[in-house]
């Protein structure tokens, strides 16, 4: 052998290329690199999967399969895109930074917490001649300034001899009234001041007179039904629980509903006159629900009837509408009926479905299994006839599909689900640094009106200005929210919430813009130190007057105790904006100008906010 050839340049040269290929193939066996990804909270025994987020901790049972997720937006996705995808053409402007405008500022006057809720009302229930009353039905209500009575109770703790107690009250006006139908409108207001404890109020309750009121129940065309569907509603609901000044709480569960005692049942109407005859409370109002079902569709009226001495005729004329539509089917037993329901995905795809049922309307928590499954057909047995609602959810597709069945008519049908694509970007404020530990955000999809059926996903943007999630979803309507979970790093998120329109193979892009925010508490106070309930408050960079309509949907409302508290106040220079007495959008009752931490709590204290 030559040695000298060996010695070559050329033969060194491919002598170190074949050197350092085995060196880089031998180092590929050895390691992995995993595309950034978005790291999602771990539920039991999930784990967090590389470029995937896990579904929120709240998220129903059966999930879909996790969306696609893609961290930046550089060319080259992390992930493969469905068939035939187009990038949608939005993106988030990040270049825009709000700035406090220039507006009113009021003093900010402060006071210590007032955590003396010491006071107690003790209501004594007798009959006009004394005897006392041991079952009593009593509510007790709060004055707010701007929202009148406020709901704080149903339940008084019975101590025996007909009394009734109310513990652990602030100073303030409170009202005492009487919910039990059989027992006349009664009701007493008492003023508790700062420093009381027990406070006693009599309270005389007197059996209910009853008046006579009699329905003439007919359909438009004057004709008699067979049957008709009564609901029966008696007491005394409260204005305020789920409504504020400027919209509705969903879900609120600061204050209790008011007391309302229904009942309902299947009445006859006379054949020849179509009366239906009752009695109610005199100087009481009760509401009645009518309803019948004719060829399958619903026909309903409503009428609230105020009890007059003597006897009360009402006309009824029950018309094609969704009132008591809930009830109409009640009791009934020939409207039972049975459905073979087959669904597909997309002109027949594979569907892994994971929740298939019926529901009465999108809010109701109540719904109905499939009686029997085989494959994508779903049989329901012995279900009543008439309009209801199917949910399905599956691994295929993210958002929940719904659609309006007509039962009683078609023993077999079909439905076919057609998705669209759904791309929800999330980025950063241009010039907004990121707080330490996990960014992360929910996204929240709920098809429109759907008070219960939600999914909700978790993304990362730590790290990054902006981050996306793909999702696949049924077409029609839909709401998509962003926020931060609970006990994360907090984001004021803007908007918080959008609707979306999605057509079968459509390509839709929402983009949220994420801030800085901070985790705020404060407590509202009158000058004598009491705390004032019933506040509604506002962060906001706009100056009052010129806040625009839709701000409104930020707007939180405080407790009974004045007490106050949100963790999606905007960090930096802020508007703190709350409406007590007043009920103008653009002149609240006090404007405060705030500098808040980013990612941090700031306690503001005791607040004085009404004389």
């Amino acid at each position: 052998m030559n040695l000298d050839r060996l010695k070559s340049f050329p033969v060194i040269a491919a002598v170190a290329l074949l050197c350092a290929a085995l060196l880089g193939l031998l180092l590929g066996f050895l390691t992995t690199v995993d595309a950034p990804h978005a790291v999602g909270q771990t539920t039991g025994s999930e784990r967090a999967v590389p470029g995937k987020p896990l579904p929120a901790k709240d998220a129903p049972l059966d999930r879909p399969k996790d969306p696609l997720v893609r961290p930046d937006h550089s060319p080259k996705p992390d992930h493969p895109k469905p068939p035939d995808h187009r990038d949608p053409p939005v993106r988030p402007d990040t270049t825009k930074v709000r700035a406090l405008q220039p507006g009113r500022v009021d003093e900010l006057v402060t006071a210590p917490r007032n955590e003396e809720a010491t006071a107690t009302v003790i209501a004594q229930t007798e009959d006009p001649e004394g005897n006392r009353v041991n079952f009593a039905a009593l509510s007790l209500s709060v004055k707010s300034p701007g929202m009148g009575w406020q709901v704080l109770t149903t339940n008084a703790s019975p101590l025996g001899e007909g009394r009734f107690e109310f513990r652990r009250l602030y100073a303030g006006e409170y009202r005492i009234r009487n919910e039990n139908p059989n027992y006349k409108p009664v009701e007493e207001v008492v003023t508790l001041v700062t420093g009381e404890t027990d406070h006693v109020v009599r309270i005389v309750l007197s059996p209910a007179e009853r008046a006579r009121v009699e329905f003439f129940i007919h359909m438009e065309d004057n004709s008699i039904p067979q049957f008709a569907t009564i609901q029966i509603l008696r007491g005394n609901p409260d204005d305020g629980q789920s409504s504020g000044r400027f919209g509705n709480y969903e879900g609120s569960v600061l204050m209790a509903p008011g007391v309302v005692q229904s009942s309902t049942a299947r009445y006859a109407p006379d054949r020849a006159t179509g009366v239906i005859p009752f009695t109610v409370a005199v100087g009481t109002d009760t509401r009645f629900v009518f309803a019948t079902v004719q060829n399958d569709r619903n026909f309903g009226a409503e009428k609230v009837v105020k009890g007059e001495p003597g006897l009360t005729q009402v006309d009824v004329t029950l018309k094609e509408s969704d009132i008591g539509k809930s009830i109409a089917n009640d009791g009934d037993p020939r409207r039972l009926s049975r459905l073979e329901m087959t669904l597909t995905l997309n002109g027949g795809k594979p569907v892994n479905f994971t929740r298939v049922n019926l529901r009465q309307n999108l809010s109701d928590f109540q719904y109905r299994d499939a009686t029997r499954t085989e494959g994508n057909l779903f049989v329901w047995e012995n279900i009543l006839s008439g309009r209801w609602v199917l949910v399905a959810e599956a691994k295929e597709f993210h958002a929940a599909f719904v659609a309006q069945v007509e039962i009683g008519a078609t023993e077999q049908q079909s439905l076919e689900i057609r998705t669209g694509h759904l791309r929800v970007t999330a980025a950063m404020e241009a010039g907004t640094a990121q707080g330490s530990g996990a960014a992360v955000y929910q996204v929240r999809l709920r098809p429109q009106g759907a008070g219960t059926v939600e999914r909700v996903f978790t993304g990362n943007i730590t790290g990054k200005t902006s981050d996306f999630i793909d999702f696949f979803v049924p077409e029609g309507q839909f709401e998509v929210r962003v926020q931060a979970p609970s006990k994360a790093m907090p984001f004021e998120i803007d908007p918080a919430e959008q609707s979306v329109s999605m057509s079968a193979g459509g390509e839709v892009e929402l983009a949220f813009t994420l801030r800085a925010a901070s985790n705020v508490e404060f407590q509202c106070l009158n000058g004598a130190g009491a705390p004032v309930p019933g506040v509604e408050f506002l962060f906001t960079t706009f100056a009052a007057g010129s806040v625009p309509e839709t701000e409104k949907s930020r707007v939180q409302r405080g407790g009974v105790d004045g007490k106050c508290v949100s963790s999606t106040a905007p960090a930096g220079a802020v508007y703190l904006m709350i409406w007590s007495s007043s009920k103008d959008w653009n002149a609240p009752d006090k404007v405060f100008k705030l500098d808040l931490p980013a990612y941090a709590v700031k306690d503001l204290g005791g607040l004085v906010i009404a004389p």
